[in-house]
């Protein structure tokens, strides 16, 4: 076996011990670090309002390039024009693993530039919940 095809097998591997549903005392635990999440059934959500359909649109597509990073990957909802709605549930396993909190942890650092004040100005995202 040469070397990429070692680490091919260890990554599905620890795939793997991802991929276990999490217990409910497990979920609320990790619930509690990650902040704006909410839970909806056997997954988590986040809503998020930005400015404009622009600055939604490159949030989408900073959270697509993690997702295909991680190759783990999230309901998106883009409405009204500024909000966007994510989703994460381990489908394979329909449930929560820790694949969806781990993601939602990278998805809380994404900053995005403000075009409203220039390409220096950083703006923290928002969120709300309905």
């Amino acid at each position: 076996m040469n070397k990429v095809q070692e680490k091919h097998q260890t990554e599905k591997a620890n795939w793997k011990e991802l991929e276990v549903p999490l217990k409910k005392k497990e979920t609320s635990r990790l619930l509690e670090q990650v902040v704006g999440w909410q839970l909806a059934n056997s997954s988590i959500t986040k809503n998020f309002k930005f400015n404009d359909f622009k600055q939604a649109v490159k949030f989408v597509h900073a959270v697509a390039e993690i997702a295909e990073k991680e190759n783990h990957h999230p309901e998106i909802l883009l409405w009204k024009m500024s909000n966007v709605k994510l989703t994460l549930k381990t489908y394979c396993i329909n449930d929560l693993s820790k694949l969806d909190f781990s993601l939602a942890k990278k998805i809380d650092k994404i900053d995005w530039l403000d075009s409203q004040n220039g390409d220096h100005t950083v703006k923290r995202k928002h969120y709300f919940t309905l």
